[in-house]
């Protein structure tokens, strides 16, 4: 019997650790909280916040409560079990496999769950191609950067003024991002080619059509409901891709919070090539410009508070400092004079 007095500071712990999570202060504290909650008091829905938590810090559900979430299912609600199942399709795929029909179908709507029914929607397939897709894209970025570079276009309000757009659209491979052509900017500024669309899981905006769509996040095929924003995408074509777990976990580990798009992508084509050799980026970790801008396409956008922006700009120097190339002003005057 759990006494009043345990029930409420496990819920107390839940609390602080759920408002952690909300503020992106992924520290070894906020873990505590949730695993002091779930000592306190075991219930199922409990065990999947804690589970919740540690996959955002791109950590998959752990095996050692695999049997216990299967047999805490019948005890969630369908919105919580959706996620169950998810959690238990990407360390479990086997077993949940064999779990009543019905319970998959409800939670289809997820890549990792939906690839394991017989059926053929662009969510299954979403899955089970994945590997395939980042195999191809990895050879993309590889001859992009042996030839004229790639260049990772984030949307800074910095950008305004310097005229980039020449010598970010001679690049053999150009990455933007979300709302990358917003009406405040200017071509000069920006530039008009696109390769890569990278989206985050929330993004609610106009869909931008590239050769290939990355979704941000820790690999969102066992965690996202909704792709609406990529739908659009995939029917034309492009094929959907999601960030490796393992980069970003170890982003979380050195930030202590989810990492932003920009740098995320970063991270990940240098997980892909080994090295920074040929990659460039612009309006990436540069905070806001002299009129206190934050988004060089849309003015009145605001910057996100979850992502920790001083850890992100630091690590961004270190990287430049192991061979990562900002792209500068000088660089579309150099390029004119070489042509």
């Amino acid at each position: 019997m759990i006494g009043p007095k345990r029930a409420r500071a496990a819920w107390g712990a839940w609390r602080k650790a759920e408002n952690l999570r909300a503020q992106g202060r992924y520290r070894p504290a906020s873990r505590r909280l949730y695993a002091q909650a779930l000592r306190l008091l075991p219930l199922p829905w409990l065990l999947l916040r804690y589970c919740a938590f540690l996959r955002d810090l791109g950590r998959p559900f752990p095996a050692r409560w695999v049997d216990r979430l299967l047999r805490d299912l019948r005890f969630l609600p369908t919105s919580g079990r959706k996620l169950a199942l998810a959690a238990l399709a990407e360390v479990a795929p086997s077993r949940t496999a064999t779990l009543p029909r019905r319970w998959l179908k409800a939670a289809a709507s997820i890549p990792g769950v939906a690839a394991l029914l017989p059926n053929d929607d662009s969510a299954a397939n979403l899955a089970r191609w994945q590997q395939h897709y980042r195999t191809i894209f990895c050879n993309v970025v590889s001859q992009a950067a042996m030839e004229s570079g790639i260049c990772v276009v984030g949307n800074g309000a910095s950008l305004r003024g310097f005229s980039l757009g020449a010598a970010i659209d001679a690049n053999a491979l150009v990455i933007r991002f979300n709302r990358c052509f917003g009406p405040d900017a200017a071509i000069e500024d920006i530039g008009q080619r696109i390769n890569v669309w990278v989206v985050a899981p929330g993004y609610r905006g106009p869909a931008t059509t590239a050769a290939w769509t990355v979704m941000t996040g820790p690999d969102m095929l066992y965690r996202l409901h909704n792709w609406q924003a990529v739908a659009t995408v995939a029917a034309a074509g492009s094929p959907v891709l999601t960030v490796p777990l393992p980069v970003w976990r170890l982003l979380v580990r050195q930030l202590n919070a989810p990492p932003s798009s920009g740098v995320l992508l970063l991270a990940w084509l240098n997980w892909l090539l080994g090295s920074w050799r040929g990659i460039s980026f612009v309006g990436i970790a540069c905070g806001l410009d002299f009129a206190g801008r934050y988004h060089v396409g849309l003015s009145a956008h605001v910057p996100v508070v979850r992502h920790d922006w001083d850890a992100e700009q630091r690590l961004v120097e270190s990287w430049i400092a192991q061979g990562l190339r900002r792209l500068s002003p000088l660089e579309h005057y150099s390029r004119i004079e070489n042509n």
